[in-house]
């Protein structure tokens, strides 16, 4: 008896800017036959060093990493960033936290990650969202994750 089983993978929205909406989703569903795919609703562009955040991040202290495909031609670059998405703030009333605010990326380039969105799904791709729980900004160490004996990491 065939049994389905989802296959999925993330893309990083830097790509999608990049390559554009049909190249990344052809890329995923002809060669590599993906079922799902998840992605950061995050919006960037190429800034000057020192300022953003650089990419690809260091893993764990390891040796310095670089992308396997270029992002604005470039290997490794810094980055600003923004979300791709107005923020409902209603919905962080009361609450000690609120989202990222929309920027200048997210109105020049936020339409393209829902584009992404709708045409994952028009290939019949499930689409997940993948976002940190523990990054929010001026987060408390009562809200911090903790290590099985209550430290803090």
């Amino acid at each position: 008896m065939a049994t389905s089983r989802t296959f999925g993978i993330t893309v990083l929205a830097d790509f999608i800017l990049n390559e554009g909406v049909d190249g990344v989703l052809d890329t995923l569903t002809q060669r590599a036959g993906v079922t799902a795919v998840a992605l950061n609703p995050t919006v960037t562009a190429e800034t000057e060093t020192g300022s953003g955040s650089f990419q690809p991040p260091s893993d764990a202290g390891a040796s310095p990493r670089i992308f396997d495909r270029p992002l604005w031609g470039k290997t490794s670059l810094w980055v600003r960033s923004g979300p791709s998405y107005h923020p409902d703030t209603s919905l962080f009333t009361n609450t000690p936290y609120q989202p990222r605010q929309a920027n200048d990326l997210t109105e020049k380039h936020g339409h393209v990650v829902g584009d992404f969105i709708d045409a994952a799904l028009d290939r019949g791709l499930e689409v997940y969202f993948q976002v940190s729980g523990q990054s929010a900004q001026g987060m408390t160490d009562e809200d911090r994750p903790r290590l099985p004996g209550g430290g803090m990491p």
